[in-house]
C-alpha cells in the first residue's frame, strides 16, 4: 500500500492524523497503541466536520498540559521507546522528532542534544507524529508521496520564543534541507506547522505515483475561509509503468557523511555494523576534503524504518559531527534466488528476471567462499561449478520475490 498526501490547504500533524483516521484508521487501536506512550493526561477527540464544501475528520489531541515542559530530544525520544507502537513506526517517529531537533539547531545555532522543543515538545504534537507514524502501519502503508508544499505570502506566528515570521524558520528549514517543492500562497496565518513539515519531509517523496486507488480522507484543519482547509489522503496499490512490470520502485533514505579524521582500519567494523541494522548498502568512495586533506564520502542506502538506528551507527563509530539524509526512489529489477548442486555442494544463486523469466543467474561471494572452505577447494573453482549448474536456468520461469 503506497500513500499520496495533497496538502493545497497546508498541513499539520492534526491534519495529517485527521486524514488517515478519515481513510480508515481503527480509532480505538490507534487510541490503544498510543496510550502506551508515557505521557500525562491526554485524549484525542475524533470529529467530523465540514470545511467548506467538503466534510472531514478533525483529530485534535486535548490535554490538561497547559504550560507545557520544554522538551530535550533526549527526553521525547525516550518517550518514544517506551511506547509499544508497531512495527517500524517508534524508529520513524525517531527519525521525524530527530530531524525537528536538527533543524531547530540549525536556526537557534545550538547543538542538537541541547535543543528544547516547545511547542513541538508538549503532548499534542507527540501524540500527532505517534499517531500518524502509527496510522501508516495500521493501513500497510510503505511508501509515503506528497504533492507540493504551500507557503505563505506573509504573516506571522506566534511561539515559545516570541514572534516569528512565516513560515516559521523551523518549517523553512526542513523544507530546504529535503529540497522539497513548493507552491506560493497568499494566507498570512499559518499554512505548514514545523509539525506537518518533519513528517512529509522525513518519511516522504515529492512526487505523484502512478497507483489504483482504494480509498481516501480529509483531514480537518483548525482555519474555515472559502477554500477548505483541509489536507487530502489517497490510499491505494503502486501500478508499475509501461514496460516495466518486471521493476519495483521503493522509497529510501541515503544517508551520508564526510571523513577525513578516521582510523582507516575501523572502516570494516563500521560496515558489519551498518550492514547487520539493516543498510541496504554502504559506500565509501575517495574525495578531497577541505584544507586539501584526502578522504571519504561515506553513503549509506537504508529503508525509512532503519535511518535512525543507522544514524546513530554513524554517529557512534565515525569521527563525523553530522549526517545528510535524503530520500530517493530506487527502481529494481524483479529477482529470486534458488540453490543449484555442484561436486563441491549445494551453492544458492541470485537469479534475475524478465517477464517472468531467468536472464541471469549469478552465485554470491559469500557463498562460494563459505563452500569453498568446508570443501577445501578454491573459491574460483566453485564459483565457475556455480554458475556452470545454473547456465541451464536461464529462460526459465520463476515467480519474484521480495529484494
Amino acid at each position: 500500500m503506497i500513500a499520496y498526501v495533497e496538502p493545497f490547504s497546508g498541513a499539520g500533524g492534526d491534519m495529517i492524523l485527521g486524514a488517515l483516521l478519515d481513510a480508515g484508521v481503527p480509532a480505538a487501536e490507534l487510541t490503544s497503541i498510543l496510550r502506551t506512550l508515557p505521557l500525562p493526561n491526554w485524549r484525542l477527540e475524533i470529529e467530523l466536520v465540514r470545511r467548506g464544501a467538503l466534510g472531514a475528520t478533525q483529530a485534535r489531541v486535548i490535554t490538561e498540559e497547559h504550560d507545557p515542559p520544554h522538551r530535550r530530544l533526549p527526553e521525547v525520544l525516550r518517550i518514544i521507546d517506551n511506547g509499544r507502537l508497531p512495527g517500524g513506526a517508534a524508529a520513524q517517529a525517531r527519525a521525524i522528532f530527530t530531524r525537528l531537533a536538527e533543524s531547530e539547531a540549525r536556526v537557534h545555532r545550538t547543538d542538537v542534544q541541547e535543543v528544547r522543543f516547545h511547542e513541538v515538545g508538549a503532548v499534542d504534537a507527540v501524540v500527532d507524529i505517534c499517531g500518524v507514524v502509527t496510522g501508516l502501519a495500521l493501513l500497510g502503508v510503505e511508501s509515503l508521496f506528497c504533492g507540493p508544499l504551500p507557503l505563505n505570502g506573509g504573516g506571522r506566528v506566534e511561539t515559545a520564543h516570541g514572534p516569528l515570521p512565516l513560515p516559521a524558520p523551523a518549517t523553512l528549514e526542513l523544507l530546504a534541507r529535503a529540497g522539497a517543492p513548493t507552491v506560493p500562497h497568499p494566507a498570512t496565518s499559518e499554512l505548514l506547522t514545523p509539525t506537518g513539515a518533519a513528517i512529509l519531509t522525513t518519511l516522504g517523496c515529492f512526487e505523484r505515483p502512478a497507483m489504483r486507488v482504494r480509498a481516501c480522507g480529509y483531514g480537518a484543519g483548525s482555519r474555515h475561509e472559502p477554500v477548505p482547509n483541509v489536507l487530502r489522503l489517497t490510499l491505494g496499490e503502486a501500478l508499475q509503468a509501461p514496460g516495466d512490470a518486471d521493476d519495483t520502485v521503493e522509497q529510501l533514505v541515503l544517508l551520508a557523511c564526510n571523513l577525513d579524521d578516521m582510523n582507516p582500519q575501523w572502516y570494516g567494523h563500521l560496515f558489519e555494523q551498518l550492514l547487520a541494522r539493516g543498510a541496504l548498502d554502504v559506500t565509501a568512495v575517495p574525495a578531497l576534503m577541505k584544507k586539501g586533506r584526502p578522504g571519504q564520502v561515506l553513503s549509506v542506502l537504508c529503508r525509512a524504518t532503519d535511518e535512525a538506528p543507522l544514524t546513530d551507527v554513524l554517529l557512534a563509530e565515525t569521527t563525523t559531527l553530522g549526517v545528510r539524509r535524503h530520500s530517493v526512489g530506487r527502481r529494481a529489477i524483479a529477482r529470486t534466488s534458488t540453490t543449484v548442486e555442484t561436486v563441491y555442494g549445494t551453492v544458492p544463486v541470485k537469479l534475475r528476471l524478465s517477464a517472468g523469466r531467468v536472464t541471469q543467474a549469478m552465485p554470491e561471494y559469500e557463498d562460494c567462499r563459505r563452500v569453498a572452505l568446508a570443501a577445501g577447494a578454491s573459491l574460483a573453482a566453485v564459483t565457475m561449478a556455480a554458475q556452470a549448474a545454473a547456465y541451464p536456468l536461464l529462460g526459465a520461469r520463476f515467480e519474484s520475490e521480495e529484494s
